[in-house]
């Protein structure tokens, strides 16, 4: 059989050519989709690593216990911008502090660059455009709040988009930077510790050291909200006494679960100080054993403001219940001797959950004149046989019983108001009040007020529209609000409302003289001035 020497027509040969043309575009399309694919898992993966750099990983733990809390576990707080995971900047260096045992300051780099690969840049997406990082807080739902976001454009670098053209991005929510920590706080009897102060050591932001605390309920419980995850120290203090060593606590979740901290024991004082004596040269404050074992007491010391080391004042003689367990022989104590290092101290016991009187007597001047103590500060040290000091105040001794006024009453156009501490050693229920003023007329100019408050509460109004005046009870004109009041806490009263009677103006009362009767459910009355408004 001959075969035909005829070639391809030039119409066949154009077929080939776009069908070729076809295939080709297609394989660039297909090409094209694949390296935004590639480029896309590139992104989110090196989002995953940023947003690790920044909160740690809480996969990370040994024995049980979170190892990694990224920069804001060094640092806490967020990165002002990404440049803080690999350079420290103004940031504080790390460093141990010893005594709360924790660590704290900038350790990183907490990424490497590049870190991915294929990646440049630790600030740029798979397609080369710089990531987004912004630290404004949102609201996704009650609850869950994004305090930071990083974002890449996508494939056009544009914001919205579809596919590979869609913004991809990893949010930092608030449960996952902060935690709300809660304990509680036992002595060595097992009652629970009142009135403590708890504190949670942790970095400011900048990498320094700065604390958040809260006190103790009556449970022993303590909550200290919105504390940087990451190792922090938790210390005690208790209402007198000094600080204890940090407790190693590990904060990875929102809510926090501190290990109970128990074998707290201390002396603690009960009520106030009280002056007595020949011009108040005395002074004496109960103590009571919280310890949780009895102890003996060997030495005292009493450390006190003012004082002077020429002039004194000194004291001579000091009581333990109706005992007297020191006596000076040549020199007096002053402010910070050790009894036993002037003269014989007599030891004697502190029980469990008892409690003592101790007196300090006959303090002196440089020329034996009486010296009154009114006012003075102290915080006393006893010692026990075990080697152990316990602190009790600092306190302010005051004379008889009182709720006294604290600082100076400042007026206002149209009211006064003023602080008042009860140092009377008891809890009181105050139930009504009078407020007497001069200058004051009745008939003309008075003034008068209309408003009453107690720490920022009102506890009573006219009620009427109208007024009352000097020397008025109030729960005679109307309902009083019953206000508890606990000892040694110190409230604001607030007098409001204060007008012209002629002009229905409110007046200006700076230069009256006030004096102000609280009457209290027991049927005690304590009066406080009278005191001038300036």
């Amino acid at each position: 059989m001959q075969l035909s020497s005829k070639g391809f027509t030039f119409a066949e040969i154009l077929i080939v050519v776009a069908i070729m043309g076809i295939v080709t575009s297609v394989a660039i399309k297909n090409m094209g989709k694949s390296d935004d694919r590639a480029n896309y898992e590139e992104s989110l993966s090196e989002l995953q690593e940023l947003s690790k750099a920044i909160i740690g990983d809480a996969n990370a733990r040994s024995n049980g216990e979170r190892t990694s809390f990224g920069f804001i576990g060094d640092i806490g707080g967020l990165p002002s911008t990404l440049d803080d995971l690999v350079s420290r900047g103004s940031l504080s260096a790390s460093k141990l502090d010893t005594s709360k045992l924790v660590a704290y300051g900038w350790k990183g780099p907490y990424i490497e660059s590049p870190f991915s690969s294929g990646s440049s840049d630790f600030k740029t997406d798979g397609w080369g455009n710089a990531y987004i990082y912004a630290t404004v807080e949102y609201v996704l739902s009650p609850g869950d709040t994004v305090v930071a976001k990083i974002s890449s454009l996508g494939a056009d670098g544009a914001v919205g988009g579809t596919g590979y053209d869609s913004d991809i991005f990893i949010e930092i929510k608030k449960d996952q930077v902060q935690a709300n920590v809660t304990g509680s706080v036992i002595e060595l009897s097992g009652n629970p510790v009142l009135a403590a102060t708890v504190r949670v050591y942790e970095p400011d932001g900048f990498g320094a050291l700065t604390s958040k605390s809260a006190f103790t309920d009556a449970f022993g419980s303590y909550t200290i909200q919105n504390v940087s995850q990451g190792v922090r120290a938790i210390t005690v203090q208790l209402s007198s006494g000094d600080e204890s060593e940090g407790y190693r606590a590990t904060l990875g979740r929102s809510l926090v679960t501190a290990r109970t901290i128990s074998d707290i024991g201390s002396i603690i004082q009960v009520g106030i100080a009280i002056a007595s004596g020949p011009g108040d040269s005395n002074f004496s404050f109960d103590i009571q054993g919280k310890i949780g074992e009895d102890v003996t007491i060997v030495d005292f010391k009493a450390v006190y403001t003012p004082f002077d080391g020429t002039t004194g004042p000194r004291y001579e003689q000091k009581n333990a219940g109706a005992a007297t367990v020191w006596t000076a022989a040549a020199t007096l104590a002053g402010s910070g001797d050790q009894l036993s290092d002037l003269n014989t101290y007599t030891s004697w016991a502190l029980n469990d959950n008892a409690t003592k009187t101790i007196q300090l007597n006959i303090f002196q001047d440089n020329t034996g004149a009486s010296v009154s103590v009114i006012g003075s500060e102290f915080t006393t040290t006893f010692y026990t046989s075990a080697g152990d000091a316990f602190v009790v105040g600092p306190f302010t001794v005051g004379g008889a019983p009182i709720f006294a006024l604290v600082g100076d009453a400042t007026p206002r156009k149209g009211l006064v108001f003023f602080d008042v501490i009860n140092n009377t050693g008891g809890n009181h229920n105050l139930i009504d009040m009078k407020l007497v003023y001069t200058p004051y007329d009745a008939f003309t100019t008075g003034p008068e007020f209309d408003e009453a408050k107690i720490g920022g509460s009102t506890v009573w109004t006219e009620g009427g529209g109208g007024t009352v005046g000097s020397g008025v009870q109030l729960s005679t004109v109307n309902a009083f609000t019953n206000t508890f009041w606990a000892d040694g806490l110190t409230k604001e009263i607030r007098f409001d409302g204060f007008i012209n009677l002629s002009t229905g103006k409110k007046i200006d009362v700076s230069g009256s003289v006030f004096t102000v009767t609280l009457y209290m459910l027991s049927g005690a009355e304590y009066e406080i001035g009278p005191f001038v408004a300036q």
